[in-house]
């Protein structure tokens, strides 16, 4: 026996890791757009328009059955009261979606309305608070549904003065390191609009139309972000720092 036998020739241990590696990139980028998403949230999703940046996720991931409970103007509270009508009317509802996505917090700063924090109750009356009776809702009605939880850009009008703390004492960089840690807390998907999208003091004019709301360029700066964490889970349960 030359000593060979029962070995794997190295050309070959190199083409089963090209291969796995093929694999691993196909499932980063792979996206099932047959999952039905649904979202809640404020001015900034809606609607599914080019004004928006659900339309150019759904555009992207070739998504249908894609619906909004977005209203312009709600807080957290408010879309929770949304949420559980919907599970009154029906309670089923949420059975129907595969992914929700939230993405409330700037008129929750605005109207500077208490913030809370990670150790709030969700029977608090606090963004914290209503957030974990969000989510808990949620989960209770559809345990499988897929959750992703989004911080609000940065701000510099329209009542969210740029990296300034409301009158509650808050900014809205705290808010988003609190949905954070309730991300992780939950072992959801958070993403993290407020790093990701880098709204500052220099590109708040470039990304919006009027220091607050994003124009065609932040709309579609906030849709790449989303496309990229819908197709790519590895940020599950990620802190902002």
């Amino acid at each position: 026996m030359d000593g060979t036998q029962g070995k794997i020739p190295s050309a070959l241990i190199a083409k089963t890791s090209d291969i796995a590696d093929s694999l691993a990139t196909i499932q980063k980028y792979y996206f099932d757009n047959t999952k039905k998403w649904v979202i809640f949230g404020d001015s900034f999703s809606n609607q599914i328009t080019e004004n928006d940046y659900p339309y150019y996720v759904i555009q992207d991931l070739k998504l249908t059955g894609t619906v909004t409970n977005a209203v312009p103007g709600d807080r957290i509270q408010d879309q929770l009261a949304i949420l559980k009508s919907n599970l009154t009317s029906n309670p089923n509802y949420l059975n129907g979606f595969d992914i929700l996505s939230v993405l409330v917090g700037v008129n929750d700063f605005a109207g500077s309305y208490l913030l809370g924090s990670r150790k709030s109750l969700k029977t608090d009356l606090n963004f914290a608070g209503y957030l974990k009776d969000f989510i808990e809702t949620a989960l209770t009605a559809n345990p499988n549904i897929q959750i992703y939880l989004m911080t609000p850009t940065e701000a510099d009008g329209n009542g969210a003065l740029y990296n300034e703390v409301n009158l509650a004492g808050w900014s809205l960089r705290e808010l988003s390191v609190l949905i954070g840690q309730i991300s992780s807390d939950y072992g959801l998907q958070c993403i993290d609009l407020y790093s990701l999208c880098q709204f500052n003091k220099i590109t708040i004019p470039h990304y919006t139309t009027d220091l607050l709301h994003p124009n065609s360029v932040g709309v579609k700066c906030i849709a790449d972000a989303v496309s990229s964490a819908f197709r790519n889970r590895v940020n599950k349960g990620k802190e902002v720092d």
